[in-house]
């Protein structure tokens, strides 16, 4: 099977350029006529998004930044109100080896005073020479803050990222998930986390995978910074191809359909967004994130987080501990 495109990512130039060129070239023809159809049909700024009949809560979620581990804004400044606002009902919490069994304490606290529960990425082993002990560690502080509330592990992140053979990954999860499973009070297990819709990788993962996760996960973005608007919103209608065909291998190789997570998602992984025309555009965030989370609601997704809610480039929250448009959207749509 054919993985799907995906846009150059913030965390690796690996992807070929001429595939990219020739992906994009023929949309960018048609794109100034499309998006000048399409912007006279979009919500004006500040306008009340179209709401969807039936969101699941849990379509609400964001990601924890933690890439300072004293003082991320996230666990410095008062966003509790804010993500009580936005509806904000799964949050996503990524380990770090610089980052303090402390500060996972702190984000813990958080994701529940507000109502919402952690999604956890646990380290593998074979990236992270402390990953046992950390994993260990933080499963522990889980169980001590949620007790016998559900708790999701994602064991790893982006697996697929540098090396598209699965076998280091499916031999690391029957090697190291069955004894952190048992450490975990309530926990579900989600993966494979893959960097995107990645068909093949995925079906390997469901065809070995012992114990087989709760959850299917993988992330969904879908345009580079630069291209242009038109498509990045178009191509929030290839998730529901990528949804159904991971659905079909579902059926295919385990025989069930497992409700699927969506860990990352925004429209671009680009690492700068400066002059996009887009990222601080509020009419296209507004129609761009409005669609988005209407089509992973209309693919009856079980979860899903936003990437990320500060300290990154397209944030829920800004420096300033603002709501931005992206998360008016939230704030809006879960009301």
């Amino acid at each position: 099977m054919q993985s799907q495109f995906k846009p150059s990512h913030k965390k690796t130039s690996r992807y070929n350029l001429l595939k990219a060129f020739l992906f994009i070239v023929p949309l960018l023809l048609v794109g100034g006529a499309i998006w000048s159809v399409f912007g006279s049909i979009t919500h004006p700024a500040g306008a009340a998004p179209a709401r969807s009949a039936a969101i699941n809560p849990l379509l609400y979620g964001t990601n924890l930044n933690l890439a300072d581990d004293s003082d991320d804004q996230a666990l410095t400044a008062p966003v509790a109100p804010l993500l009580q606002q936005m509806h904000i009902k799964i949050v996503r919490i990524p380990m770090r080896a610089s980052t303090s069994q402390a500060t996972y304490m702190k984000a813990a606290n958080l994701i529940k005073s507000v109502g919402a529960v952690p999604l956890v990425i646990l380290e593998t082993p074979e990236h992270q020479s402390s990953a046992l002990n950390d994993d260990r560690q933080i499963i522990v502080t889980m169980n001590n803050v949620f007790s016998n509330g559900i708790v999701y592990y994602e064991f790893g992140n982006e697996p697929d990222l540098n090396n598209s053979d699965a076998s280091w990954y499916i031999n690391s999860w029957n090697k190291n998930v069955p004894a952190l499973q048992k450490l975990m009070q309530n926990g579900r297990l989600v993966g494979p986390s893959t960097y995107y819709a990645n068909y093949d990788y995925i079906q390997s993962f469901l065809s070995k995978a012992r114990p087989t996760p709760s959850f299917i996960s993988w992330h969904e973005y879908t345009c580079d910074a630069s291209w242009d608007a038109s498509v990045c919103i178009s191509h929030i209608d290839n998730w529901t191809t990528h949804i159904s065909k991971i659905r079909s291998i579902m059926n295919a190789t385990i025989h069930i359909s497992l409700p699927i997570i969506i860990s990352e998602w925004n429209y671009t992984p680009a690492h700068s967004v400066d002059g996009d025309g887009k990222h601080d555009n509020a009419q296209f965030m507004t129609t761009w994130t409005t669609k988005a989370l209407n089509v992973l609601a209309q693919n009856n997704i079980y979860a899903s987080m936003q990437f990320s809610v500060t300290g990154t480039e397209v944030p829920l929250i800004d420096s300033k501990n603002h709501i931005t448009p992206q998360g008016s959207v939230f704030a809006k749509m879960g009301s």
